[in-house]
């Protein structure tokens, strides 16, 4: 199913080892993209060591991404965390900076949309959205819908398929005193997969 990316930004520390896989180590790097309003999302990522040079420094760069969209579960004590991260294909650090922040991609919906109005009557659903992929892999996306095409979510139901246009965002909120950070596809355009290009 499709999944991507693309995202352009300035990166907000320096890279942070994470992991490897096949003795390919991955570094932990976030990316600063503002959006129009002048509020930043900062977007997680696992960069390949093979896009980095360790002996620079890469604070407030600007860099260009081309990826993919994942998540995995973490299990912590007895519960279990969704995490979300970019995982790029092509990497490009410059000098100048316009900020993109987009995503496209198909998916099945894995749960009833939650529907719901704000006191002024704003109409929010959240939707939870399965990306398979052919080598055996299903990403989960928290989607986030607001006006019209939160009304047209409300009608969707479990198995449909759709395709989802929008930008990843981030949003601080505290939970028992403590400052957490969530991470979230707010959709700019939905409809049922195969209806459009």
């Amino acid at each position: 199913m499709k999944n991507v990316v693309k995202i352009s930004g300035t990166v907000k520390e320096e890279p942070v080892f994470d992991h490897s896989v096949k003795e390919e180590k991955f570094y932990r790097l976030t990316v600063c993209s503002a959006r129009l309003s002048g509020e930043i999302d900062e977007i997680p990522m696992f960069v390949s060591e093979k896009y980095l040079d360790l002996e620079k420094t890469y604070t407030g760069c600007g860099v260009r991404i081309s990826g993919q969209f994942r998540s995995y579960n973490l299990s912590e004590e007895s519960k279990t965390k969704l995490i979300l991260y970019v995982h790029p294909y092509s990497i490009e650090f410059v000098d100048e900076i316009e900020f993109v922040n987009e995503i496209q991609f198909e998916g099945i919906l894995c749960k009833e949309p939650v529907y719901r109005e704000t006191p002024k009557g704003r109409k929010i659903a959240d939707l939870l959205i399965a990306n398979n992929q052919t080598y055996g892999r299903s990403y989960y996306f928290p989607c986030i819908c607001w006006g019209k095409r939160a009304t047209y979510a409300n009608t969707l139901h479990v198995g449909d398929e759709i395709m989802i246009k929008g930008r990843l965002q981030s949003r601080i909120y505290n939970k028992a005193g403590e400052k957490k950070i969530a991470y979230e596809i707010s959709v700019s355009d939905i409809f049922e997969s195969g209806a459009k290009e």
